[in-house]
């Protein structure tokens, strides 16, 4: 349940969130640089509420109440975006990052008010579960910082190819940097991932109350399971077959946006197991 308080923090929190990401909208659309100054504070300043937030609803209910609460890691999940965007802001060394990462967390923390409504009830949550909640969250941020490479590698690509070339490639960092960051944030989630996943197998057998067979069959851990498959097959292709890279490997690190659909989505609304 959330308090008064935490409910006015996180309204705030979103409303700066919101007027942070339409300044650095505007600043990677129009490369405007009046409030170069005032941003990297203001994402620094979401950055601690956020934080404060967390931890306030970790000390009200426990840290396992906190990681079985959709509101709670989308909570987290928004604080280590905004966290990467204000280091990239500080930087520059991926030129328009924070200005894509911004409007995504401002989605997600509002987003995060409906969850309130379809909290499951509070319940003591076993040292493996935790782990396997944080590594799912962990790796979901680095799945969107994947998917945000991808997708702009092939919109520069895209450009590039354009007669005359499009003003939108000075605005961001150069096509190497983005092919990079969306493969290396891959791999890092797909690790972080695999960890959440082999976690999550250790609280199935460590739980004697629960339906194993039922879990074994719920589509969400089979949805899961299927994922890892195809991300584990690309990542081996991406670093071990050369002409994989580039505009295939950033297909791959664009589609790492399903993963997050399938953990933050599937598991509140179609998964009757897992929630």
């Amino acid at each position: 349940m959330i308090l008064s308080g935490q409910l006015v923090l996180a309204v705030l929190t979103a409303v700066l969130l919101g007027m942070a990401s339409s300044a650095q909208v505007q600043r990677v659309r129009y490369r405007a640089e009046g409030q170069g100054h005032f941003l990297p504070k203001l994402v620094a300043v979401i950055v601690l509420l956020n934080a404060l937030l967390f931890a306030w609803r970790v000390q009200h209910g426990g840290i396992h109440t906190a990681v079985r609460s959709s509101f709670d890691l989308t909570v987290l999940l928004v604080t280590m975006l905004t966290a990467v965007a204000w280091f990239s802001e500080r930087n520059r060394a991926v030129l328009g990052l924070d200005g894509l990462l911004l409007p995504i967390a401002t989605l997600l923390q509002i987003g995060a008010f409906a969850t309130v409504l379809h909290e499951p009830k509070p319940a003591e949550a076993a040292a493996w579960f935790v782990v396997h909640q944080l590594s799912i969250v962990v790796g979901g941020a680095l799945f969107i910082c994947a998917g945000l490479g991808g997708a702009v590698y092939l919109l520069l690509l895209r450009a590039l190819r354009r007669r005359p070339p499009s003003a939108m490639l000075g605005r961001f960092a150069p096509l190497e940097t983005w092919e990079r960051l969306g493969r290396w944030c891959t791999l890092l989630g797909f690790g972080f991932f695999t960890f959440g996943i082999l976690t999550g197998i250790c609280r199935v057998f460590h739980t004697a109350e629960l339906n194993r067979p039922r879990w074994l069959t719920d589509k969400f851990i089979l949805l899961c399971f299927v994922l890892w498959g195809v991300y584990a097959l690309g990542l081996l292709a991406t670093w071990l077959v050369p002409s994989f890279r580039g505009r295939r490997a950033a297909f791959l690190a664009a589609g790492s946006g399903a993963v997050l659909v399938g953990v933050f989505l599937v598991v509140d609304y179609l998964s009757v197991v897992h929630r």
